[in-house]
């Protein structure tokens, strides 16, 4: 499957000096990529994105940020939500990390880190990713609530406070 939003560098073109790449989706793109996230739509998507190697050229360093406005769907109403996104994000490539089908670890406080296979680094579609994460996977239009009454943590429940009734009981 070809990423609805490629731009790929061919390794022998990264070297230990950074090099900068602005890219912006097309309409085509961002309509594609709309669909792929089940948004109703995508009005931009730019992205500065910077690489350059490491370790003798076996990891790649991807440094970026990307500006986006997007229009998710309410939850609760099914109404447009517009969101405005933008983020900063760092992705490592490395040849030494296990190919895909092997457990990867993941620490959240950590930079990810994926493994480097074949002769390119798609950029565009590390992009297309941290957009992907950085959407509300849960969006709500202003003032919208869901109807059949407060939730436990609404109204101020507490679980232990719940469990501990039980315990108090003979």
């Amino acid at each position: 499957m070809t990423p609805e939003f490629s731009r790929p560098v061919r390794l022998n073109e990264i070297s230990s000096q950074e090099r900068r790449y602005d890219i912006e989706a097309n309409e085509a793109e961002r309509a594609a990529l709309a669909e792929r996230f089940a948004l109703q739509g995508i009005g931009k998507l730019a992205a500065t994105v910077r690489l350059r190697s490491e370790r003798g050229g076996t990891v790649v360093r991807l440094a970026g940020e990307f500006d986006a406005e997007a229009v998710q769907t309410c939850v609760v109403t099914l109404d447009p939500v517009p969101a405005h996104l933008a983020k900063s994000f760092e992705v490592i490539y490395d040849r030494t990390k296990a190919p895909e089908g092997h457990e990867v670890i993941v620490d959240a406080g950590e930079v990810d880190s994926l493994p480097l296979e074949g002769d390119i680094v798609d950029i565009g579609e590390a992009v297309a990713e941290e957009l992907a994460l950085s959407l509300d996977p849960y969006p709500r239009a202003p003032g919208a609530k869901l109807e059949g009454g407060e939730t436990p943590q609404d109204a101020g429940y507490r679980p232990f406070e719940i469990l501990a009734r039980f315990k108090r009981k003979p």
